[in-house]
């Protein structure tokens, strides 16, 4: 990380006591944020600028409330399974698929002429994804991430997510419940789907398709990323530093006032 050093430039004490106390009532989080982006019909071979973008958006982002932590599955088992610890402290659990997926995967053990709208891997140099089968009719599937330790971002990359059968739906509770909708194409192709929820406490994510009707929506998912909720930020100051600020501002003012009225 570099450091930036400016020249100081004066203020009026006046100045300082309004900026401080400006920064004293803005609100202790900032609101959820959204990174979305999508290359329809991509294949494994092509490249995926809107969705590495909004990939790489989000990382920055992220970046700013901690450290991010990237799921790649290529230390995962190979296998079908209704619930496993991907990560320390992080467990997938499926439910509403069907007995060929959950399925941590290759692309060769995963099948299909067309990738694009059966997901893929998404690693740099890696193979392995998780590969979501839902039941037929099931109505509803959900594949969810509970963590040990709290979070306040979540992303993933979302390969092969179509839009006829079914809605996928991001829900989470941080405080309030709180659900962000994720549109496919019918081509599938490559989306990343993220959000970061400023100093808030979020215990798992869930990813759910409804309205399984009929069909069935195949897709993947990989390059799961998260903050903790407990990861540094200097992007909020906290309540006491804002009363600090808030003091030296008052009296800055005030020994300013004073000698202005010295000069006269």
């Amino acid at each position: 990380m570099s450091v930036i050093t400016r020249k100081k430039s004066l203020i009026s004490a006046a100045s300082i006591a309004l900026l401080a106390i400006g920064i004293g009532t803005q609100p202790a989080s900032a609101a959820i944020l959204t990174f979305t982006g999508q290359d329809v019909g991509a294949t494994p071979a092509d490249p995926r600028p809107n969705s590495d973008v909004a990939a790489a958006n989000f990382d920055t982002a992220a970046g700013v409330l901690g450290a991010v932590n990237v799921i790649d599955f290529e230390d995962a088992p190979l296998g079908n399974f209704a619930a496993l610890n991907i990560a320390p402290g992080v467990t997938a659990t499926l439910t509403g698929t069907d007995t060929e997926g959950g399925i941590v995967t290759t692309p060769t053990l995963f099948g299909g002429t067309t990738p694009n709208t059966l997901g893929y891997n998404t690693t740099s140099g890696g193979e392995k994804f998780l590969g979501v089968v839902p039941v037929h009719d099931i109505g509803t599937m959900s594949v969810d991430f509970s963590f040990a330790e709290p979070i306040q971002a979540f992303g993933s990359y979302l390969t092969g997510l179509g839009t006829a059968n079914g809605d996928l739906n991001v829900l989470f509770d941080d405080g309030t419940s709180q659900m962000l909708s994720v549109v496919g194409d019918s081509s599938g192709g490559s989306l990343f789907f993220g959000f970061t929820d400023a100093g808030k406490s979020i215990a798992s994510v869930s990813l759910r398709l409804t309205s399984v009707m009929g069909s069935r929506d195949i897709f993947a998912i990989d390059d799961v990323r998260f903050v903790a909720a407990s990861s540094p930020s200097s992007s909020v100051p906290e309540p006491s530093s804002m009363l600090g600020i808030l003091g030296i501002g008052t009296a800055v003012a005030a020994l300013a006032l004073k000698r202005k009225g010295e000069r006269f």
